[in-house]
């Protein structure tokens, strides 16, 4: 090689002989920098790995784990490997979380059929079935005892990836018992949540399961003895688009500090189902309901990205509402909230939704209900036409009305074309089928 002050092809030169600097090639700085910035995309690559490892929150592909994948060992105690994205950790206090950066990603021991009375306490990896070792549906759990493992935690990861921000988060999941416990307290799993992993939040009591104090601390011939689901249960927590959102499953005693005598617990079969929906329509649901920006959030969760929602109420703002005033016929011990046009808009918003068509909404209802109806206003009259009506045999016809009813097509907040298109069709679905008032009058 002739890398510094020869070439193959040099002639003898026929010039004076003089000093001369030394001639340098740029060749092996250039290598060197090549090298750097190999390097250097190389890190770049495993740090963006790394950001966006976690469980991906799909509108297309519903998660689901198992926990299969942690297999069968041979003997116990023997260390499992849970699944990517989830970890496990346990404390030496009561009801306490630790954080998802520091927990472990494997069980300690093993556990399946006639868990014994003395098992030591820790993580395991449960199987069910009737082997001491489990068959291949196994579960992800915890034995406490009184001075160890007072407190489990099974964490996971998630990622939004929906393409959009979200307003809550669907999930199912098992609790299995696969030993009693007579500690007279009982044992439970409550789940939390998290934004960075070691901040958590109480995911509230329909994420709270409890089972009550045993008789003894046998295990079972057959595991597990007993399951408990939570299912299809909303964790109300917002979660931008990109965004990670942890959950931990904390077991541990029910109340007090004594923890021997204790349940083995597991949980197993976790789900997250995708959003399918591309409309969800409430017509004449949400002034009936007790939580109404709860009964939206659920509705959120249920469509796609560019999924678009339709709901109608009576609007307490309409210009006949304010005239009839406590005569309006929509002022009913059935309707437990009211809107105008302000206020929906703002319990969609908050819900995850922007609204993007409001039109006066027309029913048609039966003649004789109608008449009925206008008793609030006058009985008389109500008499006189419900006679009439009847009379002439008109009682069944259905006619149009309106007295204040409004409804709103909204998209989940995100920008898209295909959600502008679906919200353009919905609305010239809805005026085809005669439910403008502003087609129907011809305005």
């Amino acid at each position: 090689m002739f890398w510094e002050d020869t070439h193959m092809f040099d002639r003898p030169s026929r010039l004076p002989l003089r000093r001369t600097r030394q001639h340098k090639t740029n060749r092996p700085n250039l290598a060197r920098t090549w090298r750097i910035i190999a390097t250097v995309t190389l890190v770049a690559l495993a740090s963006v790995y790394v950001a966006f490892a976690a469980i991906s929150l799909s509108t297309s592909i519903p998660f689901t784990q198992n926990f299969t994948s942690m297999g069968i060992p041979v003997s116990n105690p023997a260390p499992s490997n849970l699944p990517v994205d989830f970890r496990q950790d346990t404390i030496a206090a009561v009801r306490t979380l630790g954080s998802f950066s520091t927990a472990n990603t494997q069980t300690a021991r093993v556990g399946g059929a006639n868990v014994a009375t003395n098992a030591a306490n820790g993580s395991y990896n449960f199987g069910a079935g009737t082997t001491t070792l489990g068959d291949a549906d196994r579960a992800a759990g915890f034995i406490s005892s009184g001075t160890a493992t007072m407190s489990g935690n099974l964490y996971a990861q998630f990622v939004n990836n929906t393409g959009s921000a979200l307003s809550g988060l669907q999930i199912s999941y098992d609790v299995e018992k696969y030993r009693n416990g007579s500690n007279p307290a009982g044992f439970r799993y409550q789940l939390f949540y998290s934004l960075d992993g070691s901040a958590w939040t109480n995911a509230g009591p329909n994420f709270f399961t409890a089972f009550p104090a045993d008789a003894d601390n046998n295990g079972f011939a057959t595991a597990p003895g007993a399951t408990q689901s939570v299912t299809n249960k909303t964790i109300n927590v917002s979660i931008a688009n990109g965004a990670n959102v942890f959950l931990a499953w904390n077991y541990s005693v029910v109340s007090g500090t004594t923890t021997t005598n204790a349940q083995a617990l597991a949980i197993d079969n976790i789900s997250a189902p995708e959003a399918s929906f591309d409309v969800v329509t409430l017509w004449d649901v949400i002034e009936h309901t007790p939580d109404p920006l709860h009964v939206l959030r659920r509705a959120r969760l249920l469509l796609k990205s560019d999924g678009v929602l339709v709901v109608n109420f009576p609007d307490m703002g309409s210009w006949i509402a304010r005239a009839m005033g406590r005569s309006w016929p929509f002022l009913s011990s059935v309707h437990l909230y009211y809107f105008t046009r302000q206020t929906m808009r703002a319990t969609l918003q908050k819900a995850g939704f922007e609204a993007t068509t409001v039109r006066p909404h027309i029913q048609r209802l039966e003649l004789d209900y109608l008449v009925s109806r206008a008793a609030v206003v006058s009985p008389l009259l109500s008499k006189v036409g419900g006679a009439l009506v009847r009379r002439l045999g008109l009682g069944a016809r259905e006619v149009p009305y309106w007295m204040g009813q409004t409804w709103i097509a909204a998209r989940v907040a995100a920008t898209g074309v295909r959600a502008s298109i679906m919200g353009a069709l919905v609305w010239l679905q809805l005026t085809l089928d005669g439910r403008d008032l502003l087609a129907l009058s011809g305005a």
